[in-house]
């Protein structure tokens, strides 16, 4: 009897275990191995007839590789006749297409422009997305790209970047440390465990939060990474340029917290941020959307404060 009962539990443990690691082993997907849209799906689900909505023109199609592993980014060069440039970071699922409505703010700079993919997005290769660890290095390789492209230095050129893209930004400047001109960061989450945590429990209630620990451990392994690094808080104090952080207060995907905390790191060590939480009823990463014009004033007063 003794023996029939330990085998018996032997065989729960086995499969809760068995259970675990399949629930953790989903997690691990949704995080890294997630679905992405098409270059083509994005631009229907945003309503983007072509370039020219935003006033520009045709692109050049370009393409350029992190030259740590060699994945391939895809995207788009727009020529400026100013030595100035600009790379643009898209959000989490999203393709260059969901950038192409920030173009318009440096519309009198006319500067050089690049928007493109992330890995494991829209055209661009890569088999997982690592919420900035590996991104901040495509970011980098997008700028030397351009730069070597357009002669323009650290000093006349911006990162420009949505959420995922945001978050990427910020993880780059601070890594690299180079002086940029400015970044414009809509929407940052502060850490990849903080924000993949909440918006777990936000989708599959608090039960979920038995599987994270699981799920973080089988995307680091999956994708080779630490998720722990892929954080904007730690690199904030670190960054070299001014930055301008914009934030909905009525963002519930990713509540304007993580912008705050951000800011408030990066006003603690000295650097000049200007923190914009906006009260137009705009949801993730839609104040541009929502009220253009406001946004672009704001925007304009922290660049010409910049000269």
């Amino acid at each position: 009897m003794r023996k029939a009962n330990i085998k018996r539990g032997s065989a729960a443990v086995g499969a809760l275990l068995c259970i675990y690691f399949g629930v953790s082993w989903y997690f691990s997907s949704q995080v890294v191995a997630f679905n992405s849209r098409t270059l083509e799906a994005d631009r229907i689900r945003l309503k983007i007839g072509s370039v020219a909505d935003f006033g520009l023109a045709e692109p050049e199609a370009v393409s350029f590789q992190n030259p740590d592993d060699g994945t391939t980014l895809r995207g788009w060069y727009f020529r400026g006749d100013r030595p100035c440039a600009a790379v643009f970071h898209h959000g989490f699922s999203g393709t260059r297409y969901g950038m192409l409505k920030y173009t318009p703010l440096l519309k009198d700079q006319r500067c050089h422009l690049l928007l493109y993919d992330a890995r494991r997005h829209g055209e661009s290769d890569g088999d997982y997305g690592t919420f900035g660890f590996y991104e901040k290095y495509d970011l980098l390789a997008a700028v030397d790209f351009l730069q070597k492209k357009t002669g323009v230095d650290d000093a006349h050129t911006a990162l420009i970047g949505e959420s995922y893209g945001a978050a990427t930004s910020l993880q780059a400047a601070g890594h690299s440390k180079r002086r940029f001109w400015f970044l414009l960061v809509d929407s940052p989450y502060t850490a990849m465990r903080t924000i993949v945590t909440e918006q777990a429990v936000q989708r599959y209630t608090q039960g979920s939060l038995l599987f994270t620990g699981g799920a973080f451990v089988l995307a680091g392994l999956r994708a080779g990474f630490d998720p722990d690094e892929s954080s904007s808080l730690r690199y904030a104090s670190q960054v070299r340029a001014p930055v301008m952080v914009v934030h909905s207060l009525s963002d519930t995907y990713t509540v304007p917290r993580h912008s705050e905390e951000i800011a408030s790191t990066m006003l603690k060590a000295g650097i000049r941020c200007r923190l914009l939480l906006t009260d137009w009823n705009a949801v993730h990463a839609r104040s541009i959307d929502d009220n253009f014009a406001q946004y672009n004033a704001v925007f304009q007063e922290f660049l010409q404060g910049l000269n």
